[in-house]
């Protein structure tokens, strides 16, 4: 082999490793970036809510004002870095969820947890609507005792009203774990907003 040939072998390897390099980036830097953001500003403050299709609750977060980057997910993982298809089917036990990261200046932690529950069935912990099995149930993880009392107490509010002739059933669990879903899950509303509109409306939502 001469060195011409070596030459652009390497810059080949080169090429293609640059390529699969920007891939992986791209497939993984949300979860990166929304930790970052929050390490570099104090001021902003992290939760992550599960209250069935991802695509629905992160819609209901991302244009609200104060609220930083809405992320769809998986949250309480069984294993690291899930994938949608392992996740939908039931077959890695995991939440479909959305990383809400806010600024608690312009957007309180208890108008966080209100959107949330204006949004879901609060009395139905089998799914959400007609997303039905574990990976669609309800789930509140807080991060601060702060976050458990108003999530606790929202609760408590929303079974005296006597609104719902069944208990509240969404859990309020400490945070485990977050991984950030596939890159054409994100900002699904805004990408695809008849396909959207369409599924919205079929779930029941």
């Amino acid at each position: 082999m001469n060195i011409f040939t070596k030459a652009l072998l390497f810059l080949i390897a080169i090429f293609i490793g640059y390529v699969l390099y920007n891939f992986y980036s791209r497939e993984t830097s949300r979860q990166y970036v929304t930790d970052s953001t929050v390490a570099t500003n104090p001021s902003y403050t992290k939760i992550v809510v599960a209250g069935g299709c991802f695509w629905c609750t992160e819609s209901e977060y991302g244009h609200q004002t104060g609220v930083i980057e809405a992320t769809s997910g998986y949250a309480d993982s069984a294993t690291e870095n899930p994938k949608y298809g392992d996740v939908s089917s039931g077959k890695v036990r995991a939440r479909e969820a959305v990383e809400v990261i806010y600024d608690e200046k312009s957007i309180s932690t208890a108008r966080i947890l209100e959107i949330y529950f204006r949004h879901i069935d609060p009395t139905d912990d089998g799914g959400q609507f007609a997303d039905r099995g574990y990976q669609y149930s309800p789930v509140i993880y807080y991060f601060s005792d702060t976050q458990k009392s108003l999530a606790t107490a929202l609760i408590q509010k929303i079974e005296t009203t006597g609104k719902f002739s069944s208990p509240v059933k969404v859990e309020v669990l400490p945070y485990t774990n977050f991984y950030a879903a596939e890159e054409y899950h994100q900002d699904y509303k805004d990408k695809n907003p008849v396909r959207y509109a369409a599924y919205r409306e079929a779930n029941g939502r």
